[in-house]
């Protein structure tokens, strides 16, 4: 006689039996005994489950803390080298801060877990969802590649405001992504275009913004930054290893992400 162990998400965590030698009529005490005993063992299991999501948890926080104090004060280091005076100092480090806070509260609120990047999208460019397009798959991040792209994606637009497409009213941006297998693994390949606006003129030395997107993309994710200036406006393309990120599930469909901005 046997029964399965079920999980609170649907699935079995496996199956418990019991066998004899001898003969036996299997009453229904037997088998409610034994449903008993299963649900007993799942309950276990379950509870095992949360304690090691927690210690990962504080394990994981111990960590980051320790990351984000040094981010902090790097970016207000280099913030502080390149701003012309207190004012733009202090406009400049609050955005880049709150671009942080809100990866930040983004990946808490998923337990530290996996963290979509639609919805990195809709936080990162919130003032500016009425004038942007999506097209790509949905695809769940891991932490470091969400803080990576809020920082990077913040800095994008923040330029498009001051000095591409998005100080125009005609402007707008036009945001496609997709995720295949490459050889280093699965990769998502983000383009971010720029359309409608000033034409776009490579400048003569590299912004921090510049520097940051690059730090972030090509040396904490080891990934690549592609950037092209041209009459059309200002395009970037960033590839970004995922190593432990799931497949896309489903599409997402451009004229609803249109629709919903």
């Amino acid at each position: 006689m046997s029964t399965i162990i079920a999980g609170h998400d649907g699935r079995a965590y496996g199956v418990l039996g019991v066998c004899t030698k001898k003969p036996w009529r299997i009453s229904v005490q037997d088998s409610s005994f034994l449903a008993a005993v299963a649900n007993l063992v799942a309950g276990a299991i379950q509870r095992r489950q949360l304690e090691q999501r927690h210690e990962l948890m504080i394990r994981e926080l111990r960590h980051r803390s320790g990351n984000l104090f040094s981010q902090l004060l790097a970016l207000f280091s280099q913030t502080a080298r390149n701003s012309r005076n207190m004012a733009e100092l202090t406009s400049n480090y609050h955005a880049r801060v709150m671009a942080l806070a809100n990866a930040h509260r983004l990946i808490t609120e998923a337990g530290w877990k996996s963290t979509s990047l639609n919805e990195l999208l809709r936080v990162v460019l919130g003032p500016i969802l009425d004038r942007t397009s999506f097209s790509g798959p949905h695809v769940d991040l891991e932490p470091d590649p969400t803080f990576s792209l809020s920082a990077a994606l913040h800095e994008l637009s923040s330029n498009a405001i001051k000095h591409g497409s998005l100080s125009r009213a005609s402007g707008r941006l036009e945001l496609s992504w997709s995720v295949a297998p490459t050889r280093r693994g699965m990769t998502l390949t983000f383009d971010w275009a720029e359309r409608g606006g000033p034409p776009a003129r490579r400048p003569r030395r590299s912004g921090f913004g510049s520097r940051l997107i690059g730090l972030v993309i090509e040396r904490q994710l080891n990934g690549e930054v592609h950037a092209s200036y041209a009459r059309e406006g200002f395009f970037i393309r960033m590839i970004v290893p995922l190593t432990h990120e799931r497949w896309p599930t489903r599409a997402v469909d451009a004229a609803t992400q249109s629709e919903t901005a």
